[in-house]
C-alpha cells in the first residue's frame, strides 16, 4: 500500500459568541498527514488540548477545483472526547476540510472549518473554528 505523508503547519483561529459578546483566539498548529492509496487518511491526534484524544482517521472523496475532501469517519469520537476532557457538553454541527495537493506532489495546502456549540453553566456558547495550513511531503515510513 502506498503511503504519503505530510508535515503540515498553519494558524488556527477559534471564535465563540455569547451573551452579545464574542472572544477570538489564534495559534500556531502543526501535525503529520497520512493519505493512503485506498482512499483513507489519518491524521495523528493533536496533544494540545486534551490527553489521550483518538487519531482523526476517513477517507478521501475528490471535490471541486481539484481539492480533496476529508471526511472523518470517527468525528462523533473525537468530540464526545473532547467533551470529557472540557467538562461541557459540546455539539458539532458542521465540520469541513480539504487539502490541494500541489502538480509535483511534494507540497499541499487546506483548510478545516468546524461549527459547534458548547454550554457553560447553563449558556449557550456559539464555537466557530478554522484552520489554514501547509504541508511538505516527507519519506513514507516503512
Amino acid at each position: 500500500m502506498a503511503v504519503a505523508c505530510f508535515d503540515l503547519r498553519g494558524r488556527a483561529t477559534a471564535t465563540a459568541y455569547a451573551a452579545g459578546q464574542q472572544a477570538t483566539r489564534s495559534a500556531r498548529t502543526g501535525g503529520v498527514l497520512v493519505l493512503r492509496d485506498d482512499g483513507t487518511y489519518t491524521a495523528p491526534a493533536s496533544t494540545a488540548v486534551c490527553q489521550p484524544t483518538p487519531d482523526e482517521v476517513g477517507t478521501v472523496r475528490p471535490g471541486r477545483r481539484h481539492r480533496l475532501i476529508l471526511e472523518p469517519d470517527n468525528a462523533d469520537e473525537i468530540a464526545a472526547t473532547l467533551a470529557t476532557c472540557l467538562g461541557y457538553h459540546l455539539r458539532v454541527h458542521r465540520y469541513r476540510a480539504w487539502i490541494h495537493i500541489s502538480d509535483d506532489g511534494q507540497t499541499l495546502r487546506g483548510r478545516t472549518h468546524a461549527t459547534a456549540t458548547v454550554r457553560v453553566r447553563g449558556i449557550p456558547v456559539s464555537v466557530r473554528a478554522m484552520a489554514r495550513f501547509r504541508g511538505t511531503r516527507r519519506p513514507a515510513p516503512p
